[in-house]
């Protein structure tokens, strides 16, 4: 697999991918793989492997028509179909605080991460919408550092929201408690990934307000 992932983004370096109607180029490729590999599940490991074969024909130069998933998912990145979700979502993150406007920010920490993360370090560190965000926010930052009762949870293997955020912010909010799901890579969790250790503990909290004494841990 990594070898076959290697040589798609390297032919997307040399010329964007077709892909159906699509063109697919360097920058896309990173994200699509990134978001595909972010699911354990049965269902999405089968779907991301057939992403990546649909890259690879198109890689070599052969016809390569998306499937359902994959053709839905280029739709909202490459037109303008996902600015009712991307364009709020910019909207909330830039407004959190203000972003570095030198590119060479940027570009200096894409340098930086490709020795360790050669294909998502540089899709991470990229420079994005909030470097030109036309006014700095207008509120001081939210200082998240209190004894507010909340029940955090997070997965050990998410490539989203990082269990190293999860605990970070467990340990900023003195007064919560973290549910840790262990051994899994997912992203959407309560009520999404179908653990019922998690959905249970979850719905107990919801239903009473109460946290759990200690911090909970769910394997799959």
């Amino acid at each position: 697999m990594l070898a076959t992932v290697n040589a798609i983004v390297a032919a997307a370096q040399d010329r964007p991918l077709r892909v159906g109607p699509y063109e697919v180029d360097d920058q896309a490729v990173p994200y699509i793989l990134s978001i595909g590999s972010g699911d354990d599940r049965p269902a999405a490991r089968a779907e991301f492997s057939s992403t990546v074969r649909t890259l690879n024909e198109a890689a070599h130069g052969r016809p390569a028509d998306p499937g359902t998933e994959l053709d839905g998912f280029l739709t909202f990145v490459l037109t303008s179909a996902g600015s009712p979700l991307a364009g709020p979502a910019a909207a909330i993150i830039c407004g959190d605080r203000a972003a570095p406007r030198d590119p060479d920010v940027y570009w200096n920490d894409v340098q930086r991460s490709r020795a360790r993360h050669p294909l998502f370090g540089p899709l991470r560190n990229n420079i994005w919408p909030c470097a030109f965000w036309p006014n700095p926010p207008r509120e001081r930052p939210t200082h998240v550092a209190n004894p507010t009762p909340a029940l955090i949870v997070s997965a050990t293997g998410d490539t989203a929201t990082t269990y190293e955020g999860g605990k970070a912010m467990h340990r900023a909010l003195t007064g919560s408690r973290l549910l840790t799901l262990r051994g899994v890579t997912a992203h959407g969790i309560y009520g999404e990934y179908g653990n019922a250790c998690v959905d249970a503990t979850v719905n107990a909290y919801l239903a009473t307000g109460a946290l759990p004494a200690a911090d909970p841990i769910c394997h799959p």
